[in-house]
């Protein structure tokens, strides 16, 4: 997936409660063969299991998982889906279903998980992050710059969200504001030649020549004319 990367729901190697010796046995093999990166072996594994369990939310996630590793994004959603009616407090599985959703171009439905993601963990800096990318993808800049900005309240070494908040604000000719968010990112990280290219934008905008320039160094670049 090019612009976004998956906050993946993480798998360890656990024993969990034996619904039959068989069951269980799948459910570890499907876990050593994704970590081996395995996952052919690892989806066959874990439809295994759930053809004995097929009740058990944590093997549907982890089904969605291995065929995001395959790119079976369209079953991933089903699999997501089949979690979180089993168990819908899951804040990570709605925020990754929302992900696979927006790279799927269903806008509403990927707007629609986000939300539930934050209702039920509204201190997520990564959700309100995801968010803001679909937001910004589907052109919705308002809500896209509302959503960055709420990522780097509650996170403010989120540079990704600074420097997504700066390039709307400058488009929007909110140079001040864009200032603020590219000087944010180039002191997270000071090796970020876009953030000084467009932290010199903003400057030369607003008139403070000699602050562009050196900002325009930075970025390797000559002042546009």
């Amino acid at each position: 997936m090019k612009y976004i990367s998956l906050l993946i729901l993480a798998i360890s190697l656990i024993i969990i409660p034996a619904f039959s010796q068989d069951a269980n046995y799948w459910f570890i093999q499907s876990q050593k063969d994704y970590l081996n990166g395995s996952y052919l072996s690892a989806l066959d594994d874990i439809e295994e299991y759930l053809e004995l369990n097929s009740s058990d939310a944590r093997g549907w996630l982890i089904k969605a998982n291995i065929l995001i590793k395959l790119s079976g994004y369209s079953q991933a959603v089903e699999s997501f889906n089949q979690a979180l009616e089993l168990d819908s407090s899951n804040a990570l599985a709605w925020n990754d279903r929302g992900l696979l959703l927006g790279e799927l171009g269903n806008f509403e439905d990927s707007i629609a998980s986000f939300d539930k993601a934050l209702e039920l963990d509204l201190q997520n800096a990564k959700t309100f992050f995801n968010k803001g990318l679909i937001l910004e993808k589907n052109k919705r800049y308002e809500g896209a710059l509302q959503a960055f900005q709420q990522a780097t309240d509650i996170d403010p070494s989120l540079t990704k969200a600074w420097y997504h908040a700066g390039t709307i604000q400058l488009d929007k000719k909110d140079y001040e504001g864009a200032l603020n968010s590219f000087e944010n990112v180039t002191q997270l990280e000071p090796s970020y030649k876009d953030a000084w290219d467009y932290q010199g934008q903003a400057l030369l905008a607003l008139n403070r020549g000699p602050e562009a320039l050196e900002a325009f160094a930075k970025a390797g670049k000559s002042p546009p004319n």
